[in-house]
């Protein structure tokens, strides 16, 4: 991710170039938004999670969200192996 916000835009992957990655989750019957941009093509749900925080490490950034009753943790990992210290410089 490019940015804060994880969800209200279609995915930047590392080069710049969009890809469609949409998350959704279920909570009691009802279908969030966490992730992508699925109600710009009409494919996504009338309910939005709310992103609450946003912690970024030299490894992962891990989102979280309200999603009606529930909370919600979304990780990203760096596909950097960790035994390769230069990379990790």
């Amino acid at each position: 991710m490019t940015g804060r916000q994880l969800m209200g835009q279609w995915t930047p992957f590392w080069n710049g170039d969009t890809k469609g990655m949409a998350g959704l989750v279920r909570v009691n019957g009802q279908t969030y938004e966490f992730m992508g941009h699925p109600t710009q093509d009409n494919i996504g749900t009338k309910f939005q999670a709310k992103q609450v925080s946003l912690k970024v490490t030299p490894t992962q950034s891990i989102f979280t969200f309200n999603a009606g009753p529930i909370a919600l943790a979304v990780n990203f990992f760096t596909p950097i192996d960790p035994t390769d210290l230069k990379r990790l410089s």
